[in-house]
């Protein structure tokens, strides 16, 4: 199966997307505003996308050492299984 990467994501979008409404007058979720969110991150802090955000939600000093996004990136737990929930 194909995972597609987050600049396939984006360019489909563009590729196949329409416009919904003009800016302000209708709100619709999409993942391609998540995308660029990333790439905003990214850009700002000079780091990968999980990286960054493990250090601005204070993962560390939280505790948060068996938090994680397996599509994303690395983790603490690396002897875990996708998709096996995590006790603390």
């Amino acid at each position: 199966m194909h995972r597609w990467t987050r600049d396939e994501q984006l360019e489909r979008t563009v590729a196949v997307g329409t416009k919904l409404a003009e800016p302000g007058a209708h709100y619709a979720y999409t993942d391609a505003n998540y995308l660029l969110l990333t790439e905003v991150i990214e850009g700002r802090t000079g780091k990968p996308f999980t990286q960054a955000m493990r250090e601005l939600l204070c993962y560390d000093a939280m505790g948060y050492s068996h938090t994680l996004d397996a599509h994303l990136g690395t983790h603490a737990c690396r002897n875990v299984a996708a998709g096996t929930p995590l006790l603390g």
